[in-house]
């Protein structure tokens, strides 16, 4: 009977011992669950993205050579008028466990617009006018933020080459406000460098797709008789992830 009553006692204790351990793994389980739901996934993919984008050129501003010859020193102006812009990139998006993502692409970009630029000495006055194109092509890095809801913040700079042309030139010269006649075309075309700042938001529709608005400082080094031509580029675009 006492046997009996021993082995009844061990099976309780042990039964007992049982049903803590489990009551303890559950208890773990479930704020470990909970943990997990309270604390936010920082943990953004990477990959490779395609994009399209277009806009105005809103804004330029640029230093015209000086010129010097028989008549005089001669003071420069320049006017221009509000063009357009368009390009493509190609780009990887590096993973990262924290709220600051890493990127980098390759951009080509065609700009477009009318612009106009004045020489006088005294009285007399050169005035040109013609279209402005350029061609460029740029490595960007890019720094996005922690995103903001569906929007994302980012900056970046990029560096690269570019060739621009003046075409479709028409020069008049005029002394004292009267026109005395033309000059032959100057259409001309060079190399130069080109540098920008950027800055930009980015909404993300899906997995794969995201609008982004962006703006460009662009930077033209020296081409075309312009010195540090600044080109203020304002625009939109559509982004896709492979």
């Amino acid at each position: 009977m006492q046997k009996q009553t021993n082995i009844n006692m061990k099976h309780i204790l042990t039964s007992t011992i049982a049903l803590l351990l489990t009551a303890t793994g559950l208890h773990a389980g479930t704020q470990t669950y909970e943990k997990r739901i309270q604390e936010p996934v920082t943990e953004v993919s990477g990959g490779p993205y395609w994009a399209v984008f277009g806009g105005v050129n809103a804004e330029q501003s640029g230093d015209l050579n000086s010129t010097r010859n028989r008549l005089g020193r001669f003071s420069n102006e320049y006017q221009s008028e509000t063009g357009w812009f368009g390009g493509l990139k190609l780009g990887y998006e590096y993973p990262t466990s924290g709220g600051v993502q890493f990127a980098a692409e390759v951009e080509a970009l065609y700009s477009r617009l009318d612009a106009e630029a004045r020489s006088t000495s005294g009285g007399f006055t050169l005035r040109t006018s013609g279209e402005i194109s350029a061609a460029a092509l740029l490595v960007n890095g890019l720094i996005k933020f922690k995103p903001l809801g569906p929007v994302r913040p980012y900056i970046g700079a990029g560096a690269g080459v570019a060739h621009l042309w003046l075409k479709n030139t028409d020069s008049t010269v005029s002394i004292g406000g009267t026109r005395i006649g033309s000059l032959p075309r100057g259409d001309a075309e060079d190399w130069t460098f080109a540098y920008q700042g950027i800055a930009g938001l980015d909404w993300q529709v899906n997995e794969r797709w995201s609008i982004f608005t962006e703006y460009k400082a662009l930077v033209f080094h020296d081409a075309i008789g312009i010195e540090n031509y600044l080109n203020h580029l304002v625009g939109v675009g559509v982004r896709v992830k492979f």
